[in-house]
Parts: C-alpha cells; sequence; structure tokens
C-alpha cells in the first residue's frame, strides 16, 4: 500500500511539472505569434512606402524627360546660313 501512495504522490508532482512546460510553451508561442504579426505589419507598410517613394521617383523622371525634351527643343536655333566657297 505504501508503495502505491509513494508512486501516486510522485505522479502528482509530474503532472504539476508537465502542467507548467505546457504553459511556458505557449507562451513561447504566443510571444512568437506577436514578433510575427509585428513583422507582417512592419513589412506592409514599408511595401507601402516603397510604393510610395517609386511613384515620386517615377513622377520626378517624368517632369525631368519632359523639361530635357521642352529645353532641347526651346535651344535649337538655326545656324547661319552655309557658305560657298565657290567663285562665282
Amino acid at each position: 500500500m505504501k508503495t502505491r501512495l509513494s508512486q501516486s504522490a510522485g505522479g502528482g508532482r509530474r503532472t504539476r511539472e508537465r502542467g507548467v512546460a505546457v504553459i511556458i510553451v505557449l507562451a513561447l508561442i504566443a510571444i512568437l505569434m506577436i514578433l510575427v504579426a509585428s513583422n507582417v505589419k512592419a513589412l506592409h507598410q514599408l511595401q507601402r512606402e516603397l510604393r510610395l517613394v517609386e511613384h515620386k521617383q517615377l513622377q520626378q523622371r517624368a517632369a525631368g524627360v519632359a523639361r530635357t525634351n521642352a529645353g532641347a527643343t526651346a535651344r535649337v536655333e538655326p545656324g547661319p546660313a552655309p557658305v560657298s566657297l565657290e567663285k562665282p
């Protein structure tokens, strides 16, 4: 009878230890899920910001090309008339 009593007492301690281990594992999983969620949010914000920067750069590039083309056509002036080197 004593052996059964001592086995059941030791079994209760193991059950508590397993319960604590389960709680610790669940806490670690919860922490990891929080980290994953925050990283997903940060990636989404960075992706949105990258799109905005790309859009601004494309607008600046389009404006720069338009200015360059307008400037090139505005600066073209007719040169002097060709001079003939032949004697009349």
